[in-house]
């Protein structure tokens, strides 16, 4: 709301590092993209802005490449940029003492923020997280504190007219109707105003109210049902899958619905994947019809990374929590499966084209882009049901890695395979191997020399 934007912007404006604080839903992320649109007043106080998603599984290094190339690293330099930490100290060599805005979204663990600020003294940071407990009582910086709590029924409003400008325009005691009702969270709000302006746009000026009264009356009703409202009359509490589940059904086709369904085993938001990985997966069939229908209910979001052509998807975790849950058995076995051997491919020794020198075989390992490719792999493995034969998989990966860095140095891409591996649900035996694997890395005496002598 506006009240909160105005208490974020005061608070960033002086200086002072602030956390936006609220539950899943609650538009933490919406209220951090609306600071970043105060273009002209950032300009006044900020060299620039930055912005990093992280979540659950963080995936940084893509993320990093374009922080690198808004700062200025040059293109021959990144090149050379092999682990996470190294792609860090060059973004602030280049930003050194200039006063920036950095943005880290979504945060889950107090850890990035606390080394930013080591990193980064002179920035001013803007967090969101969901855990106040967990992530803003152990930052090393006094932070200030926005809770964001359900909209009004203005603010809803609001957020309304964003989404549905047509439905609005033509039907504004409607929306306004709709908005006072459902005054609370912003991601069912967009996606009730995605429906509302679907209606409006297939819809004639004659039948639109017709179909909005219909669609409310429908609405209010099915809510009710699965979310009755508090004793004592106060705010609506959204059951938030009723309202997934109707914009679900008003979509136009059943291919979209099968769609929406599908693209569920891929990663959810902050991971984000491409056209071709999605039609090759899930053989989605007229792709840019089925996915202007799920764009358009609000159902997945779409970006376009800074400096490339490719578009690319992502589905907000609880709506691929929705969609995953509708998913059968088999289907979803399938399509992970498929996951798993595209990204296999995409790691395999054989598909590296063009590549001759046995040195740069192995340097693929400090390639970014491949690091990237085979975090999702460990992400799909993790979900394979012959356990024995992805604990093997893993090993080979692992190994492999830990051979051309870890035996030498700390090699931080070997650590963060097994702290992805370690977020599957897995047996107390599996988590014991995995437990010996991090002693062993931690223990192995590192440095050039004789193998078991630590050199120097």
């Amino acid at each position: 709301g506006s009240g909160r934007l105005d208490e974020v912007m005061e608070a960033i404006t002086v200086g002072q590092h602030t956390c936006i604080v609220g539950a899943a839903g609650y538009g933490k992320t919406l209220l951090a993209s609306a600071v970043l649109a105060k273009e002209d007043l950032l300009r006044e106080h900020y060299a620039g802005v930055l912005w990093m998603e992280y979540g659950s599984r963080p995936e940084l290094t893509e993320q990093l490449r374009r922080w690198a190339s808004e700062v200025g690293v040059p293109q021959e330099m990144s090149a050379a940029l092999a682990t996470e930490a190294d792609w860090m100290r060059e973004i602030c060599a280049r930003i050194q003492t200039r006063r920036v805005l950095v943005v880290l979204d979504d945060l889950w663990s107090p850890d990035p923020v606390n080394d930013w600020l080591s990193r980064l003294p002179h920035a001013v940071f803007l967090i969101t997280t969901r855990s106040e407990d967990q992530v803003v009582a152990e930052i090393d910086a006094p932070v200030t504190l926005v809770n964001v709590q359900p909209l009004d029924a203005d603010e809803s409003l609001q957020l309304m007219t964003h989404v549905a400008p047509k439905a609005t325009t033509l039907a504004p005691g409607w929306v306004k109707e709709v908005a006072d009702w459902m005054a609370g969270f912003p991601l069912a709000l967009k996606l009730i105003a995605g429906q509302l302006e679907n209606i409006a746009r297939r819809g004639s000026l004659d039948t639109l109210e017709e179909e909005i009264r219909a669609f409310y009356d429908d609405t209010v009703k099915a809510l009710n049902e699965a979310s009755p409202r508090h004793r004592g009359g106060a705010r609506q509490v959204v059951a938030i899958d009723a309202i997934i589940g109707s914009s679900f059904l008003a979509l136009e086709s059943d291919a979209a619905r099968e769609a929406l369904l599908d693209l569920s085993v891929f990663r959810p938001k902050p991971c984000y994947f491409d056209r071709a990985t999605a039609e090759q997966i899930c053989g989605i069939e007229n792709f840019g019809a089925v996915v202007r229908q799920l764009l358009d209910l609000q159902l997945i979001e779409c970006r376009t990374p800074d400096g490339g052509l490719a578009t690319e998807y992502t589905l907000h975790l609880i709506v691929q929590l929705f969609a995953n849950a509708k998913l059968s058995a088999l289907r979803k076995t399938q399509l992970q499966n498929k996951l798993l051997s595209w990204y296999a491919g995409k790691i395999d020794l054989a598909d590296q084209h063009g590549v001759v020198d046995q040195y740069e075989l192995w340097y693929r390992y400090e390639h970014d882009r491949w690091q990237t490719n085979i975090r999702n792999w460990v992400y799909y493995l993790s979900k394979c049901e012959n356990s024995d034969d992805a604990q093997i998989a893993f090993l080979r990966v692992y190994f492999d890695a830990w051979w051309w860095w870890g035996f030498f140095q700390s090699f931080d891409f070997c650590t963060r395979l097994i702290a992805e591996w370690k977020q599957r649900d897995m047996s107390a035996t599996l988590r014991k191997r995995l437990k010996v694997l991090e002693d062993f890395q931690a223990d192995f005496p590192t440095g050039m020399g004789p193998r078991g002598k630590r050199s120097g």
